[in-house]
C-alpha cells in the first residue's frame, strides 16, 4: 500500500469489523494483509477492494511466488516415495533479500493455501537467496513444455539431481 494513512484507515476498519463480526474469519485475514502491506486479492469477497488499493508487492512477484509453489507441489508429487523425495522439500525464501516473498508465503499458509507443499519444519527462511535458483527451475520446467504431472525423471532434471 503506497499511502500509510490509507493503510492505517483500512487496518482500523478491519479491526472494527473483526470485533463486530467475530464469526467471519475473513476480517482478521484482511487486517493481517493490510498491516503487512500485501494484496487483498484471494480473500473471499475482497477482490473489489484489491482493485481499489495500490499494491506494493509487484504483481509479477506474486505470480512468481505462486509459480514457485505450484512447481514445488508438482516436484513433490513426482518424487513422493522415491529416494530423492527429500530433494523436493521447499526451502522457503531468504529473510534478508526476499522478505516480501517470505512474508507473503507465510500469509498464504496462514490462510490454508499451499499447505500440501512440504517445507523444512516450520522455518520458511532459506537464509540464502533463492529467486535465481527458483527462476531457473521454472525456466527448465517451461522448457520441458510445462508438463502436469511431472515424471520422476523430469522432476530430477528440474532439481538437477544426478
Amino acid at each position: 500500500m503506497d499511502d500509510p494513512m490509507k493503510q492505517l484507515m483500512l487496518a482500523n476498519q478491519y479491526e472494527i469489523l473483526s470485533r463486530l463480526d467475530p464469526k467471519n474469519d475473513e476480517w482478521p485475514k484482511a487486517l493481517d494483509r493490510v498491516i503487512r502491506g500485501f494484496p487483498l486479492a484471494g480473500i473471499t469477497n475482497f477482490d473489489w477492494i484489491a482493485e481499489a488499493v495500490a499494491d506494493p508487492f509487484e504483481p509479477n512477484e506474486i505470480d512468481l511466488v505462486h509459480d514457485i509453489l505450484d512447481l514445488y507441489a508438482l516436484l513433490q508429487s513426482a518424487l513422493q516415495g522415491t529416494p530423492d523425495e527429500n530433494n523436493s522439500i521447499f526451502e522457503g525464501f531468504d529473510g534478508n533479500n526476499e522478505t516480501s516473498a517470505m512474508a507473503y508465503f507465510r500469509i498464504l499458509r496462514n490462510e490454508g493455501k499451499w499447505m500440501h507443499v512440504k517445507i523444512h519444519g516450520t522455518n520458511i527462511n532459506s537464509h540464502c537467496q533463492t529467486y535465481p535458483r527458483y527462476s531457473n527451475m521454472i525456466a527448465d520446467w517451461k522448457a520441458l513444455g510445462s508438463p502436469v504431472p511431472l515424471t520422476v525423471q523430469q522432476a530430477k532434471d528440474i532439481l538437477k539431481i544426478v
